[in-house]
């Protein structure tokens, strides 16, 4: 009995973590209200409250939510694979994560309100790109403890990788300029950004 109650808990959580997604990056931080939230998750307020004490905590739970989506552990650190199959799948990964509307809107929306709702751009950073970088910081330390890479300052490497995965695409992407060139070539160039990147690397 306990069980299917958890159950039937963690699935009505994922609903209001999925509504707060939507509506956060369609209308905006201070238009949502955890009514609305509740409303668009078919649940009551009180089950919005009793999971998520305001909406700031709503907030930074549905950021790290999405950011949960990239599944980072599962493709970094895969015992069987080499150093440059890991990266190509994370870059891939990645690269089709910072393009999705709803990822480069949430980006738009933090951006905005940053001056006047700093809690926010924090919240975001903290569960958001941090979380991606400190990921892959982790990971090149490890190479380079095994001996198969060279990164002593490893969370510059992860900066300057996640850089170059975003490049012309991600940027097209904030401005809604995307082409189909872009596209089309864009795993190409994930895997040419890894080959450049362990050229410099690489023990």
């Amino acid at each position: 009995m306990m069980s299917k109650n958890r159950t039937k808990s963690e699935d009505k959580r994922r609903l209001i973590l999925k509504a707060a997604v939507r509506l956060f990056v369609e209308h905006g931080f201070t238009q949502v209200t955890m009514a609305k939230i509740a409303e668009q998750a078919g649940v009551a307020k009180q089950t919005v409250y009793s999971h998520f004490g305001n909406k700031e905590d709503l907030f930074g739970a549905a950021v790290e939510y999405k950011c949960a989506s990239l599944k980072l552990s599962e493709t970094l650190l895969q015992g069987d694979q080499d150093v440059e199959t890991s990266l190509v799948a994370f870059a891939k990964q990645f690269g089709a994560f910072i393009i999705e509307v709803e990822t480069v809107n949430t980006h738009t929306l933090c951006a905005f309100e940053a001056k006047h709702l700093p809690q926010l751009a924090d919240i975001f950073f903290r569960l958001g790109p941090d979380t991606v970088i400190t990921a892959l910081s982790q990971f090149f330390s490890f190479q380079h403890q095994q001996g198969v890479l060279n990164v002593p300052q490893p969370r510059w490497a992860a900066s300057q990788f996640l850089g170059m995965v975003m490049g012309e695409a991600r940027l097209r992407a904030e401005l809604n300029q995307m082409d189909d060139t872009t596209l089309a070539e864009r795993e190409q160039y994930l895997v040419n950004c890894v080959a450049l990147f362990l050229n410099f690397y690489r023990t």
